[in-house]
């Protein structure tokens, strides 16, 4: 074939090119639209799908599962000493809510924290001092035990690590605030005398 007979099949090779991926993206959603729609992760393929793989929010592109939250709610009904059969469902309803803020919030800090980590130390002692708290809520350490294998901690090492990243959380939020707070004396002793039942 000479040079002249290629050349009026190459454009036509092209303009059929170019005519399918104009019908496929725009015309008919053709699979390669569907794939790229899975890559946008707020097109409507993309949360359906992510609500099919139970996922409730997503946070800088971290998703966060329904999964995630059940726990979060486990943990904070387990330290607060309750379970959710103490709820009422509206009050269920408003403690998932509630753990899924604090699930997002805590994605949001972790990011935070991460960017100022060498500033943001939790010492042996912190951490000692908070397992001591915690363990001061239960009868024995056995039973804290009992508990953190309920909750899914396997071992105290994984309790320390979890409470480190609180204290961590903890020391970024004052950081961040603290210098806005002032309380003087006569107002803590005021908030102290009116509570002082609750705090006893």
């Amino acid at each position: 074939m000479s040079a002249s007979g290629k050349f009026p099949l190459r454009p036509a090779l092209y303009g059929t090119v170019v005519l399918y991926l104009i019908g496929d993206l725009f015309l008919v959603h053709g699979p390669l639209r569907r794939q790229l729609d899975l890559t946008d992760p707020d097109s409507p393929a993309s949360l359906t799908a992510a609500k099919e793989r139970g996922v409730v929010a997503r946070v800088a592109g971290q998703p966060i599962t329904r999964g995630q939250m059940d726990r979060a709610l486990a943990e904070q009904l387990w330290l607060d000493g309750k379970t959710s059969t103490d709820l009422s469902p509206a009050d269920l309803k408003f403690a998932r809510e509630a753990a899924l803020d604090e699930l997002i919030d805590h994605q949001l800090l972790r990011l935070q924290v991460k960017a100022l980590s060498a500033q943001l130390v939790a010492s042996d002692a912190e951490i000692d001092e908070r397992v001591k708290r915690l363990v001061g809520r239960f009868e024995s350490k056995g039973a804290l035990e009992s508990a953190m294998k309920s909750q899914g901690i396997a071992k105290e090492q994984d309790l320390r690590d979890r409470l480190a990243a609180r204290i961590r959380q903890e020391k970024f939020i004052n950081l961040r605030i603290g210098p806005f707070i002032r309380v003087s004396d006569e107002e803590a002793r005021e908030w102290f005398d009116k509570n002082a039942a609750s705090v006893s």
